[in-house]
Protein backbone atom coordinates (compact mmCIF):
# COMPACT_ATOMS: atom_id res chain seq x y z
CA UNK A 1 0.00 0.00 0.00
CA UNK A 2 0.91 3.42 -0.73
CA UNK A 3 1.11 5.94 1.66
CA UNK A 4 -1.16 8.85 0.74
CA UNK A 5 0.76 12.32 1.18
CA UNK A 6 -1.92 15.07 3.17
CA UNK A 7 0.24 17.76 3.65
CA UNK A 8 -0.91 19.54 0.63
CA UNK A 9 -4.59 19.28 -0.56
CA UNK A 10 -4.91 18.59 -4.66
CA UNK A 11 -6.51 22.19 -4.74
CA UNK A 12 -4.13 24.21 -2.81
CA UNK A 13 -5.71 24.90 0.23
CA UNK A 14 -3.71 25.03 3.61
CA UNK A 15 -4.81 21.80 5.70
CA UNK A 16 -7.33 22.38 8.90
CA UNK A 17 -4.20 22.07 11.12
CA UNK A 18 -2.45 25.50 10.46
CA UNK A 19 -5.72 26.97 11.16
CA UNK A 20 -6.51 24.94 14.30
CA UNK A 21 -2.88 25.79 16.00
CA UNK A 22 -3.36 29.39 14.85
CA UNK A 23 -6.33 29.65 17.04
CA UNK A 24 -5.24 27.88 19.75
CA UNK A 25 -2.02 30.42 20.09
CA UNK A 26 -4.41 33.21 19.93
CA UNK A 27 -6.15 31.81 22.80
CA UNK A 28 -3.79 31.02 24.93
CA UNK A 29 -2.27 34.51 24.10
CA UNK A 30 -6.38 35.89 25.09
CA UNK A 31 -5.72 34.33 28.48
CA UNK A 32 -2.23 35.35 29.18
CA UNK A 33 -3.43 39.14 28.64
CA UNK A 34 -6.33 38.42 31.24
CA UNK A 35 -4.15 36.62 33.37
CA UNK A 36 -1.70 39.51 33.59
CA UNK A 37 -4.76 42.27 33.76
CA UNK A 38 -6.19 40.59 37.19
CA UNK A 39 -2.84 40.24 38.41
CA UNK A 40 -1.97 43.92 37.81
CA UNK A 41 -4.89 45.29 38.69
CA UNK A 42 -6.05 44.33 42.43
CA UNK A 43 -8.88 45.92 43.73
CA UNK A 44 -9.03 46.36 47.81
CA UNK A 45 -10.83 44.25 50.39
CA UNK A 46 -10.05 46.81 52.84
CA UNK A 47 -13.24 49.39 54.15
CA UNK A 48 -11.80 52.83 52.65
CA UNK A 49 -9.92 54.70 55.35
CA UNK A 50 -11.57 58.27 56.60
CA UNK A 51 -9.28 61.34 55.59
CA UNK A 52 -7.42 62.75 58.44
CA UNK A 53 -8.49 66.06 59.08
CA UNK A 54 -5.23 68.71 60.31
CA UNK A 55 -6.55 70.61 63.35
CA UNK A 56 -6.35 74.23 61.95
CA UNK A 57 -7.38 76.04 65.12
CA UNK A 58 -4.20 76.71 66.97
CA UNK A 59 -5.57 77.11 70.26
CA UNK A 60 -7.26 73.68 70.41
CA UNK A 61 -4.49 71.91 68.62
CA UNK A 62 -1.96 73.43 71.66
CA UNK A 63 -5.04 72.60 73.89
CA UNK A 64 -5.15 68.77 72.85
CA UNK A 65 -1.08 68.32 72.59
CA UNK A 66 -1.60 69.24 76.95
CA UNK A 67 -4.13 66.85 77.36
CA UNK A 68 -2.41 63.90 75.89
CA UNK A 69 0.62 64.71 77.36
CA UNK A 70 2.20 61.56 79.53
CA UNK A 71 3.81 58.47 79.70
CA UNK A 72 2.26 55.88 78.33
CA UNK A 73 3.49 52.31 78.90
CA UNK A 74 2.22 48.42 78.07
CA UNK A 75 3.76 47.40 81.53
CA UNK A 76 5.43 47.65 84.36
CA UNK A 77 8.49 44.87 83.78
CA UNK A 78 11.65 45.03 82.04
CA UNK A 79 11.05 44.67 78.64
CA UNK A 80 7.58 46.39 78.35
CA UNK A 81 7.91 49.66 76.35
CA UNK A 82 7.04 53.53 77.06
CA UNK A 83 5.63 55.90 74.52
CA UNK A 84 5.77 59.60 76.00
CA UNK A 85 3.51 62.73 74.31
CA UNK A 86 5.08 65.81 74.40
CA UNK A 87 3.32 68.71 74.61
CA UNK A 88 5.64 70.48 71.74
CA UNK A 89 4.66 68.28 69.23
CA UNK A 90 7.76 65.08 70.32
CA UNK A 91 7.24 61.87 71.38
CA UNK A 92 9.72 59.85 73.07
CA UNK A 93 10.13 55.86 72.80
CA UNK A 94 11.82 53.94 75.35
CA UNK A 95 12.00 50.49 76.74
CA UNK A 96 11.53 49.06 80.00
CA UNK A 97 15.58 48.16 81.48
CA UNK A 98 15.82 46.44 84.88
CA UNK A 99 16.90 49.65 86.21
CA UNK A 100 15.87 52.56 84.28
CA UNK A 101 14.12 52.94 80.62
CA UNK A 102 16.11 52.76 77.32
CA UNK A 103 15.72 55.18 75.10
CA UNK A 104 14.88 53.87 71.88
CA UNK A 105 13.69 56.66 68.93
CA UNK A 106 12.80 60.38 69.58
CA UNK A 107 10.16 61.50 66.79
CA UNK A 108 7.60 64.07 66.48
CA UNK A 109 3.85 64.47 65.89
CA UNK A 110 1.04 66.35 64.40
CA UNK A 111 -2.38 65.79 66.13
CA UNK A 112 -5.17 64.94 63.05
CA UNK A 113 -8.37 63.92 63.52
CA UNK A 114 -10.08 60.57 61.75
CA UNK A 115 -13.64 61.46 62.50
CA UNK A 116 -14.31 61.91 66.32
CA UNK A 117 -11.04 60.10 67.43
CA UNK A 118 -7.50 62.34 67.30
CA UNK A 119 -4.58 60.52 65.73
CA UNK A 120 -1.09 61.15 66.15
CA UNK A 121 0.50 60.70 62.88
CA UNK A 122 4.34 61.05 63.35
CA UNK A 123 7.10 61.84 60.86
CA UNK A 124 8.55 58.60 61.08
CA UNK A 125 7.31 55.95 63.43
CA UNK A 126 3.91 55.87 61.78
CA UNK A 127 0.49 56.50 63.10
CA UNK A 128 -0.83 56.65 67.14
CA UNK A 129 -4.33 55.68 68.14
CA UNK A 130 -5.57 57.34 70.86
CA UNK A 131 -8.52 55.60 72.67
CA UNK A 132 -8.81 57.83 75.00
CA UNK A 133 -6.78 60.02 76.79
CA UNK A 134 -5.25 57.45 79.02
CA UNK A 135 -5.10 54.62 76.66
CA UNK A 136 -3.08 54.74 72.81
CA UNK A 137 -2.86 51.81 71.01
CA UNK A 138 0.37 51.94 68.43
CA UNK A 139 1.42 49.53 65.88
CA UNK A 140 -1.23 46.85 67.64
CA UNK A 141 -0.26 47.03 71.38
CA UNK A 142 -2.44 49.37 73.98
CA UNK A 143 -0.18 51.71 76.08
CA UNK A 144 -1.77 52.91 79.06
CA UNK A 145 -1.43 56.25 80.45
CA UNK A 146 0.87 55.92 83.77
Amino acid sequence: MEKQDTSNSSDGRRPPRLAATALLLAGAAGLWAYTAFRAIRRESVAPPVPALAALTDATEAANRRREFAGVFATGEKPGDRTVTIKADGRVDYAELGANAPVTMDTDSYELRRRGRQFILVTGHSGVIDTVNLDTLVYWGDTYRRR
